[in-house]
């Protein structure tokens, strides 16, 4: 089971010195939603020329975008649907703990 799941309260160690403390809510809203998960029918091509977008993955039914910083996902949205894509999912994801970990210790190094 997932951390995320279990826990109210958290506190990211790395070699034995604390990361990041506080509760699961404010970690995960300090770090922002910059990810987009996608389900499109048609052509996404949009995706590797939008200047909203820092990183595409490919998924097996699904594309994870990540925006750059400052990016609308709104604007996203609709540069989407004036290509004539049909977007039948589009979600914000919250940053996981283990890619704020990992956000964290990189930026202590």
């Amino acid at each position: 089971m997932l951390p995320e799941k279990l826990c109210d309260d958290i506190c990211l160690l790395n070699r034995s010195k604390k990361v990041l403390e506080g509760s699961l809510r404010q970690v995960k809203s300090s770090f922002g939603l910059n990810t987009v998960a996608l389900r499109v029918v048609g052509e996404i091509g949009l995706l590797n020329q939008s200047n909203l977008i820092s990183k595409v993955e490919h998924h097996s039914d699904e594309t994870e975008v990540l925006l750059n910083e400052n990016a609308d996902p709104q604007e996203l949205l609709k540069q989407l649907i004036a290509s004539g894509a049909v977007v039948t999912k589009f979600e914000m994801i919250e940053p996981s703990l283990h890619n704020i970990f990992i956000e964290k210790v990189s930026e202590a190094q």
